[in-house]
């Protein structure tokens, strides 16, 4: 949804409630109406009815002979909107996005902001239209692929897209997905691998996509040979990375090391393993994506391409605050090592 379909004394609405939650753009005082019309490029009608508004809401306060402040203790009612996309509604267990959303309410919350859940973009119109209690800011829809975006045309508060499929004119914060698979593919050859496969993440997400194509990158970019039976196909399950793995070794001698799309994936890969009395880090090594809680206490601990959860929420909240600046935000990632890792077998 670009920026173009929020109706335009929408978007300035939005755009002046953000300024004055923030404390980033005013010391207590607005400036002038029509220097706020300069800077927003509209009437000072337009203005006028924005701070009608935001007065109504008890974020601003008018002040006889004075001016226009912004009301003491209106940053408490900071809230955020979350939408999760169906996929990961219907799977709530799901334990990315568990652990990202846990990281993203901590982080919120000391910095004196508040996480309002929706199920659906319905049920935030509804929400924004009857709620006296909070201001919502501005949304956040995790997990979306662009065609589910549609339904979130027309929001009266603008959007953030959290691992998301990219779309024009919004922000969006992503994994820095390529760094952390070129850095992976680069420790496995210093570990003498050059038989490396990749059980790929759901194409349907961008992040899979990425990873995937981040591998055959890294694999060119290192010179070894990458056969069309060494990339399986997955859907970032445990099923499908015990699927992955068994249709690597049915296509012949087994790689030496294995890349996953996620580390569910990498889960399954190492339940198969074990199932077929291979060592894990000594005949095949794997290595997961996105280093969630249960990847260290796997048998033996999983090496995975970790993600920090806590940069990742404040990402998030940068873009929220930032929301005018439609940029691409990507949070780091790093190769953990464990004993999931290991030499090439020789």
């Amino acid at each position: 949804m670009p920026a173009s379909d929020i109706p335009r004394h929408l978007a300035v609405l939005a755009s002046l409630r953000m300024d004055c939650l923030s404390g980033a753009a005013y010391a207590g005082r607005l400036p002038s109406e029509p220097e706020l019309a300069r800077r927003h490029g509209v009437s000072r009608a337009t203005i006028r009815r924005a701070i009608a508004a935001l007065i109504a809401e008890g974020v601003l306060e008018a002040r006889h002979g004075a001016g226009t402040f912004i009301r003491p203790g209106s940053d408490r009612t900071r809230t955020i909107g979350l939408l999760v996309s169906e996929t990961v509604a219907k799977n709530p267990d799901d334990p990315y996005a568990q652990q990202l959303v846990n990281h993203l309410v901590l982080t919120l919350a000391a910095n004196g902001w508040s996480l309002r859940l929706a199920r659906s973009a319905e049920e935030m119109r509804q929400g924004l239209a009857v709620e006296r209690g909070a201001v919502v800011s501005a949304c956040v829809a995790a997990f979306y692929g662009d065609a589910d975006l549609a339904p979130l045309h027309g929001m009266p508060v603008p959007l953030v897209l959290l691992d998301s499929e990219l779309h024009p004119g919004l922000p969006c914060v992503l994994a820095d997905n390529a760094a952390g698979v070129r850095q992976a593919v680069a420790r496995l050859v210093a570990l003498g691998h050059s038989d490396i496969a990749h059980i790929a993440g759901g194409s349907w997400a961008l992040s899979g996509r990425e990873r995937r194509d981040a591998f055959i990158a890294a694999m060119a970019d290192a010179a070894l040979p990458l056969h069309e039976d060494r990339i399986r196909p997955g859907s970032f399950d445990i099923a499908s990375g015990h699927a992955g793995m068994a249709a690597l070794a049915a296509a012949g001698r087994l790689p030496t090391a294995v890349l996953c799309g996620n580390d569910l994936m990498a889960v399954g890969a190492m339940r198969w393993l074990a199932e077929h009395g291979h060592a894990i880090g000594r005949d095949v090594s794997v290595i997961g994506c996105d280093d969630i809680a249960i990847a260290g206490l796997m048998s033996p601990a999983l090496a995975t391409i970790a993600l920090d959860f806590a940069a990742h929420a404040q990402a998030v909240l940068d873009a929220v605050v930032d929301v005018h600046r439609p940029e691409v935000r990507r949070t780091r990632t790093r190769l953990v090592e464990r004993a999931s890792l290991g030499p090439a077998p020789r």
